[in-house]
């Protein structure tokens, strides 16, 4: 009960911290996994998680230890990966044990991190093996999937007295470019070991077997920095290595690595189509079995469409995608934490439910003037699945419902673009199968407007368009020739004054220049008969001018008005 309530509390909490998780191998660890420590003495473990690359929001466990040779003297949750704890770290020393529940909001935590430190004190002399049991580690991808694959044992060795020489060489630090992680699983039988070795360094002493403890001999084998082992026999394995100075030996270190080469066993597909022939989502169930890793996921595709990746909690039974009539080639491939995989192959037959009768169709549909009608025979209380379909133009499909009697009809005014098109319909009952297709119809259409692009006009709506659009375009053309003339009319005006104040200007001379010369005469005595008749002329003259500018100036002044 205290499990369920735990995965329940935080399928609540991260509801809505969804993501899509691939096929992931979580796995809880000590750090470190093993060490010597004399009686009294305190010693910091870590219990880790690494997340096999996948977010978690969540991890639960008990922790075992043996309580006549050890005591937790506290655990701390300083530097933790989880913010939430629905279930507080405690511990009993009477009863060796540690439990814990933590978590961390969305979009959760991802690679290895630490839940817990724990400080244990040696009470007596004797090797401790510490378990971790009851463990989940929930996947954030909002349904709580629990993706804890493995779990690791520490053994620490609490020894009487043990003495510590100064200046001792530090302990090494293996690591493997073959092997990388030591809880995960890998299908290569030749491991390979890298150390760091210092100028101090006068002897190297290593062990490979399948024992986490062992202590290698105290012998130099001489100086170098990597080992390689070939052909390695599946199983857990555990590389050794201690390094020596002046002074003497280091603690050892140890690595773990998994190798397993051998494939999951054979297995068989089960088809379970609940008796109907016709069920486009038939129920699949498979189980292979992997003795050594473990199986991590399944493969599955179907004839050459995508390959869906399921984890082995989503089997049994595998719920298949819909699928139409036909016959279709399944394949489920196995794959174990190592990577090896095996394969197993079946035929999934889907028949087809009665198709639709067409009865009266249009072989002729005028668009935008007809209706297209349609009717026809099906299955009662079924589904009409319509499609009307050409080369040149986009397809069109639509949905009739067939009475209890499996009468069924359907129509629409739609537009449709010229062409020759295929009729044909399909069949959909309740439980959605489908059935193939009805034979194939042609269907003329001819469109009684015109098409521009996507849209379709009738002519008499085409028509109305366009005279809509003469008209406006008219009113635009006299609007702009009455703006071009009512800029022609005032530049007009402005000129004509221009030469209105010019004349009046000029005239203004002409006139005090001929009246100069009339006053000439008129000083003059005894004017000759000639001169007296030049002196009228100019007198008329300039009287009968300065009266007819003086009036064309006027009636220009009057236009401009």
């Amino acid at each position: 009960m205290k499990k369920l309530a735990f995965v329940l509390s935080f399928l609540i909490i991260f509801l809505f911290s969804a993501t899509e998780i691939k096929a992931a191998n979580a796995s809880l660890f000590f750090e470190p996994a093993a060490g010597n420590y004399e009686v009294y003495s305190q010693f910091s473990v870590k219990i880790k998680v690494d997340s096999d690359g996948a977010p978690i929001n969540a991890s639960k466990a008990t922790i075992s230890f043996p309580a006549n040779i050890l005591e937790v003297v506290s655990v701390s949750k300083s530097g933790s990966i989880f913010q939430l704890w629905p279930e507080e770290p405690v511990f009993s020393n009477s009863q060796g044990k540690i439990t814990y529940g933590g978590g961390v909001p969305a979009p959760g935590f991802t690679g290895v991190g630490t839940i817990l430190v724990v400080n244990f004190r040696g009470k007596v002399s004797g090797t401790a093996k510490v378990s971790i049991s009851d463990a989940l580690v929930l996947a954030a991808d909002g349904r709580g999937t629990d993706i804890l694959t493995s779990v690791s044992d520490g053994n620490y060795k609490i020894e009487k007295g043990v003495p510590v020489t100064p200046g001792l060489p530090e302990k090494p630090k293996i690591s493997s470019n073959t092997h990388p992680k030591e809880n995960s699983w890998y299908n290569n039988s030749n491991p390979e070991f890298l150390w760091n070795i210092s100028s101090e360094i006068i002897g190297v002493s290593t062990e490979f077997d399948q024992k986490s403890q062992t202590q290698p001999k105290q012998k130099s084998e001489g100086i170098f920095n990597s080992e390689k082992f070939e052909k390695t026999e599946d199983g857990i394995w555990y590389f050794h290595l201690k390094v020596q100075n002046n002074v003497g030996w280091s603690e050892t270190a140890h690595y773990r690595v998994q190798i397993d080469t051998k494939s999951p066993g054979s297995f068989d597909i089960r088809i379970d189509n609940e008796g109907d022939l016709a069920n486009p989502n038939p129920d699949l169930y498979f189980e292979a079995k992997d003795e050594l890793s473990g199986i991590s996921h399944y493969e599955i595709k179907i004839d050459d469409k995508d390959t869906f990746s399921v984890v082995p909690a989503d089997t049994n039974p595998y719920h298949v995608p819909f699928q139409s009539p036909g016959t279709y080639e399944i394949t489920i491939k196995a794959l174990d934490k190592a990577g090896n995989t095996v394969k197993s192959e079946t035929i999934l037959e889907v028949e087809s439910i009665e198709p639709p009768k067409i009865l009266i169709y249009p072989k002729t549909y005028i668009s935008g003037k007809d209706t297209f009608y349609i009717e026809g025979t099906a299955l009662p209380n079924s589904t009409i699945l319509i499609f009307l379909e050409s080369k040149e133009n986009k397809a069109k499909n639509w949905e009739a419902k067939s009475d209890k009697d499996g009468n069924w009809s359907f129509t629409t005014e739609e537009f449709l673009k010229s062409g020759n098109y295929a009729l044909y319909a399909r069949t959909r009952n309740a439980k959605g199968a489908i059935s193939n297709p009805s034979p194939s119809y042609s269907v003329k259409v001819i469109l009684s407007g015109i098409a521009i692009g996507p849209f379709i006009f009738t002519y008499s709506t085409f028509f109305s368009a366009l005279i809509v659009l003469l008209i406006l375009m008219a009113i635009f053309l006299i609007l702009l020739i009455l703006r071009k003339n009512r800029k022609e009319k005032d530049r007009l005006i402005k000129e004509t004054r221009e030469a209105a104040e010019s004349l009046k200007k000029n005239f203004e001379k002409l006139r005090k220049d001929l009246e100069l010369r009339i006053e000439y005469f008129d000083s003059k005595p005894g004017l000759s008969p000639d001169e007296k008749k030049l002196r009228d002329r100019l007198f008329y003259f300039l009287k009968s001018s300065e009266d007819a500018i003086r009036k064309e100036i006027e009636d220009i002044e009057k236009e401009l008005k």
